[in-house]
């Protein structure tokens, strides 16, 4: 497993990065990061893994605490990439071997690992983030092996996801996440649409014009079920 060096520019970069530079819902997620459980319906494009990835590495930065990332197999890479960009002297080499680094470890001891629903970890622990999880070829697998990897008390658990009707969530939902809660558990829960963008990042007409009414409600908005259909 390749090691990362924590140097203090790399660190007061990321630190940096994690004060000054998060859109408002970003900066609502990081008030709440220290839930024990967070449950996020979001809409399309608004940078959940990357934030994600940065609020890891900060935690990771001061605590040494292990970090997971678990979504599709094929989604994996984009973890990479995103960790790579804090790291100059070795963002080359991660971005060319993104597709079979499964893992690194950083200089204090802590480790983020890329998972998918059919990995085998062993004697592995640590904070989860689950991305994307209704669009998982097996979302129930996905959770059980975040629910396992985080089992005890003191680890924390994010579930992220857009949804729409024609996704592979509700079986996993109704498993899980009934009433927004995470397996019974108390859960910071929040919803992010396209109306949060408030500095127009995102061009809500083109989007619209892309996509089916029922598709934009559904993915951009967060309506689902929507009333109509």
């Amino acid at each position: 497993m390749i090691t990362l060096n924590l140097t203090p520019e790399i660190v007061n970069n990321i630190n940096r990065k994690f004060v000054l530079d998060l859109f408002v819902w970003q900066q609502r997620w990081k008030a709440n990061q220290y839930h024990r459980n967070r449950f996020l319906h979001k809409c399309r494009q608004i940078g959940a893994d990357h934030y994600f990835v940065l609020e890891a590495l900060s935690d990771s930065c001061r605590t040494g605490r292990n970090k997971f990332f678990l979504s599709n197999k094929e989604f994996l890479p984009f973890f990479v990439h995103y960790l790579a960009q804090y790291f100059p002297s070795q963002q080359a080499y991660l971005t060319e071997n993104a597709e079979d680094i499964h893992g690194v470890r950083l200089s204090n001891g802590a480790e983020i690992r890329v998972l998918h629903e059919n990995s085998c970890p062993v004697s592995l622990y640590g904070d989860v983030y689950v991305s994307e999880w209704a669009y998982s070829d097996d979302p129930i697998q996905l959770i059980r092996l975040a629910l396992g990897l985080s089992n005890h008390q003191k680890w924390r658990r994010t579930f992220y996801s857009s949804r729409d009707s024609g996704d592979n969530g509700a079986a996993a939902y109704k498993a899980f996440f009934t009433l927004n809660r995470v397996k019974g558990e108390p859960a910071f829960f929040d919803t992010v649409t396209l109306f949060d963008d408030v500095e127009s990042r995102l061009d809500e007409e083109r989007i619209r014009n892309m996509w089916s009414p029922q598709a934009f409600e559904e993915l951009f908005l967060c309506r689902l079920p929507h009333a109509r259909w």
